[in-house]
């Protein structure tokens, strides 16, 4: 074996005995050695002097190649060896630099942000105790919002939501509840003009809604749908000269589902406002042509099909004064009226057939399941799409759709009296 085996750069350098730390981090399989825990050199890197030149590393970027792997390298070697983490997690100077190099350096380069998130999820989980203190006195919420535009804020906050059952991640996320995180990110979306900054908070909004259960999120969730979060951000949905409507409506789109999933009907009751303004994008079409359909000119687009999944959210899953709004405002009707109109937008017919469907099987809102069968005529016109599109090559994607809700509708009428009486109509039309 030994005529075989080949010493790798690293070993050939620690068994040398004499090295520097840059010698360590341009070999290839320094990470792999620092997560093995290979006791000479984890011994080397974790004196004083030597782990503060590392962090330095690590947190300091790089212009060219050569110091953008070692600075990788650094992270990755801290990061993945527990020996070198509980050493900066008991050293107050490192953890200063750290936090600090977050909160003064006005413009994080892509390698600082990168390395430095990195480092702030893993020195949580290790040891949340002594992290907290100078997470809280460099004011990590307010470094969060200033460096908001970078993506590395967004991997860094799911991280940490995504942290397991435990009291150290409840005691985080009410830390984070304390300082209104939450609240400081909405202020920030309402108040830039900035697309990636937008589009970042709401994918950090995004991974908190979609972890809702883990310990200590409601915390941060019953903030997320309170009256002084929602108010800028459905005043900014309404402004018709809002230039970053979409960000806006995909936030609301997000919220929604949350306030849906938990059953928050103070959030629908608040989205009352937004009814009519929604409605009125509904029925802004595109300046550009439709290449993909010769029936329809001009597109749905991914506004509208966006206000289109919002209303369906709000029929689907709230009551009272929201459904109050929609009828008046005839949402519905329209709503069915594209249903028929862009015969080929599945993603579309699917959201409006939620929609048709819950308020057929539901007894939730008999205002809207009247207007559905009454006002809509929802048997008589699916009846004739399934008559009119069955012959035509390819089947426009409706007609799926059309067919199943004729024969529910036939179902449904045995018990019903409403879907009967429209059956019967429907059936006295042949």
């Amino acid at each position: 074996w030994d005529d075989h085996y080949t010493q790798t750069d690293l070993e050939k350098i620690l068994e040398s005995g004499s090295y520097t730390i840059n010698q360590l981090l341009d070999a290839t399989t320094f990470v792999d050695f620092a997560k093995a825990g290979t006791p000479n050199m984890i011994e080397f890197l974790n004196q004083p002097n030597n782990l503060t030149e590392l962090i330095t590393i690590a947190i300091s970027g790089g212009d060219d190649e050569q110091s953008f792997l070692r600075a990788v390298r650094a992270t990755d070697g801290i990061s993945l060896n527990s020996t070198l983490l509980n050493s900066v997690t008991e050293r107050s100077d490192l953890l200063s630099q750290i936090f600090q190099i977050f909160k003064t350096v006005p413009q994080l380069s892509k390698v600082q942000s990168a390395n430095i998130c990195k480092l702030i999820v893993k020195l949580f989980r290790f040891k949340y105790s002594e992290v907290i203190k100078f997470a809280d006195k460099f004011s990590i919420v307010s470094s969060i919002e200033k460096h908001i535009g970078n993506d590395f804020i967004v991997f860094m906050l799911t991280e940490l939501f995504d942290e397991y059952e435990t009291e150290d991640h409840a005691n985080l996320m009410k830390y984070f509840a304390e300082k209104k995180l939450m609240q400081t990110l909405i202020n920030r979306f309402v108040e830039t003009m900035e697309p990636l900054e937008m589009t970042n908070i709401s994918l950090i909004i995004l991974a908190a809604i979609e972890r809702p259960t883990l310990s200590g999120m409601d915390l941060i969730m019953n903030q997320l749908v309170s009256p002084e979060i929602l108010q800028p951000v459905f005043d900014y949905a309404v402004d018709d000269t809002n230039e970053n409507r979409k960000e806006v409506l995909n936030l609301i789109y997000q919220l929604s589902i949350y306030a849906g999933n938990s059953g928050n009907q103070n959030f629908f009751q608040q989205a009352t406002k937004c009814v009519a303004p929604f409605l009125a994008i509904l029925k802004q079409e595109p300046q550009k042509k439709n290449i993909s359909d010769n029936n329809n000119p001009k597109p749905l687009g991914a506004v509208r099909l966006l206000v289109v999944k919002i209303f369906v959210i709000w029929i689907t899953n709230s009551k009272g004064v929201l459904h109050q709004e929609i009828s008046k405002n005839r949402v519905l009707p329209f709503l069915i009226d594209i249903f028929f109109k862009f015969t080929n937008n599945n993603i579309l017919h699917v959201s409006i057939s939620n929609a048709i469907k819950f308020l057929a099987t539901s007894q939730t809102s008999e205002l809207l399941k009247n207007q559905l069968f009454v006002d809509c005529k929802i048997v008589l016109r699916t009846k004739q799409n399934v008559i009119e599109k069955s012959s035509e090559k390819p089947h426009p994607s409706n007609l799926g759709h059309s067919i199943y809700f004729t024969d529910m509708f036939k179902e449904l009428a045995k018990y019903d009296l409403v879907i009967k009486k429209a059956v019967d109509e429907a059936e006295a039309k042949k």
